[in-house]
């Protein structure tokens, strides 16, 4: 980066798979040709690419790119917002709603 602030952003999922596989698994899948360890297909591989694909250019941007494991438990809004947003769009509404607490919803 060039002196300037710095901009990161922080991906928190329930998914330890997701964070995982992006994380940890993912520039080794693309040079294997998205096998695993054992030789198996990547479960969701056209998802895994679309989230390194993302990354990789965020951070060409200078953007870092950080996914985080939380509990399940700790995540119940977000996967809330989420639910909404994407049943929204599908159902070709505008509206992914933003609220101040749970009784809003």
């Amino acid at each position: 980066m060039d002196g300037g602030s710095s901009r990161h952003i922080t991906i928190r999922s329930d998914s330890e798979y997701m964070v995982k596989g992006v994380n940890e698994w993912s520039r080794r899948w693309e040079s294997n040709g998205y096998r695993t360890a054992n030789g198996q297909s990547v479960v969701n591989r056209e998802l895994f690419q679309q989230l390194s694909s993302a990354r990789d250019s965020l951070e060409r941007s200078g953007i870092k790119v950080e996914f985080q494991h939380v509990p399940r438990e700790e995540n119940r809004d977000a996967d809330h917002w989420a639910n909404r947003a994407f049943d929204n769009y599908y159902n070709g509404s505008q509206d992914c709603g933003y609220y101040e607490s749970e009784e809003d919803w």
